[in-house]
């Protein structure tokens, strides 16, 4: 278990920092894409799921709230993070997977796949921290929004997993972003509903 997340962390910072080579070796590793999710995918929306779940239940411990009420919130915003970081990903990977043709990528469904795997790293390492600094709603917002790094490395590694052409490139990314957006920010209001419907819970008891 201490290796996977040493071997996670190690990724993590290669493929944010030095994408080239990073993707080169993405690229060389015969590995499948459930080898990825596995390996790599699950244990990060699982690590975000419980800093997550810590830091919104340390923070409202502060408050004089009742414990019931703690755990309900804590658990929905821990709900809400775990979704963001899965089903952004997996959302976004389905939809583009199904727009792949008019971006000719050709028998590539396992690169692309990579490649949306290891950009999306950075927006989770944001969610990581937004978790941890739950007392800190500006500050998490912020880390979503530097979430948004990840379209470096997608650049980069468009080119060298699926080598495309610079026009069908940057319609790739522009598409893949705009999803991405869409789905989080669809995640986010409807958790938003939860959210309020466990607050007026908490004042009516």
């Amino acid at each position: 278990m201490k290796k996977l997340f040493i071997n996670i962390l190690k990724r993590t910072r290669e493929i944010n920092f030095r994408p080239a080579s990073e993707w080169q070796a993405i690229k060389d590793t015969p590995v499948s894409a459930k080898w990825h999710m596995k390996n790599y995918i699950i244990p990060i929306t699982l690590v975000i799921s419980i800093v997550t779940f810590l830091g919104y239940y340390f923070e409202l411990n502060y408050l004089e709230i009742p414990k019931l009420h703690i755990l309900l919130i804590a658990f929905i915003k821990t709900l809400s993070a775990l979704c963001k970081a899965f089903f952004t990903f997996y959302l976004t990977f389905q939809i583009v997977q199904e727009l792949s043709p008019k971006f000719e990528i050709n028998n590539k469904n396992e690169n692309l796949f990579k490649l949306l795997t290891y950009s999306f790293s950075a927006f989770w390492t944001m969610l990581f921290l937004a978790g941890i600094l739950a007392n800190y709603k500006s500050l998490g917002s912020f880390f979503i929004f530097m979430g948004l790094y990840g379209i470096f490395p997608f650049w980069v590694g468009s080119d060298i997993l699926l080598e495309l052409p610079p026009d069908k490139k940057n319609k790739l990314l522009a598409v893949s972003l705009v999803i991405a957006i869409l789905v989080y920010l669809l995640i986010d209001w409807s958790f938003g509903f939860a959210l309020r419907a466990a607050h007026l819970a908490g004042m009516m008891n």
